[in-house]
């Protein structure tokens, strides 16, 4: 059977860089292939160098790049709000000592270009007792996501991209029980990992 090609999409997110979609062919079993094109492949690794720096730069609002951040604001929930205002004026062994049994967590929003519509955004942070590599690794391993997810009826690998660029990106698709309300939904996500500078 011929295979068809898709397009991951990111113009929504990178609206201002001239950068085109990034061509993948659909292979059997629900899985997914960059074309074996050289072009293809750095218009990929490009799209994902700008999406780090505009993440980064989105979840620590920097002020450096008022494009980014002009209009975002996080917005604690209440939890949150209340951990901060009591700890405000603690050291850092204090609040470290802190957020070793709380999360904290922050909602905002961003202006989807194309379809001028908010795309909803969530920031944690917290204290997890692993080295960066081994949350990376289990973080990415479908198999273990019901050890960290519980509403995660399974989770699978569409599409693992072909290094380099440095780091590991993919396409996986999850499927979540919706609590209380109950049923299911589908997710797609690209996830894309790698070192960052201190």
């Amino acid at each position: 059977e011929e295979s068809k090609t898709y397009y991951l999409d990111l113009s929504g997110m990178l609206s201002e860089f001239d950068l085109d979609m990034i061509p993948l062919l659909s292979l059997q079993d629900n899985c997914f292939a960059v074309k074996n094109d050289g072009r293809c492949m750095e218009t990929l690794h490009h799209n994902l160098e700008v999406m780090v720096e505009r993440s980064l730069s989105i979840a620590m609002m920097d002020s450096s790049s008022p494009s980014i951040s002009e209009g975002l604001c996080w917005n604690p929930d209440e939890q949150t709000r209340i951990i901060l205002q009591r700890h405000l004026n603690d050291d850092i062994e204090v609040r470290t000592k802190i957020l070793e049994g709380k999360v904290l967590k922050w909602t905002s929003s961003l202006r989807n270009h194309n379809s001028k519509s908010d795309m909803p955004m969530l920031k944690t942070q917290g204290v997890i007792n692993m080295t960066p590599l081994d949350l990376k690794e289990l973080l990415l391993d479908c198999d273990r996501v019901r050890l960290f997810n519980k509403n995660s009826m399974g989770k699978e690998n569409l599409c693992t991209f072909p290094h380099p660029p440095p780091g590991e990106t993919k396409i996986v698709k999850n499927e979540l029980k919706i609590p209380i309300v109950g049923g299911t939904i589908q997710t797609l996500s690209l996830t894309h990992s790698r070192d960052i500078e201190d």
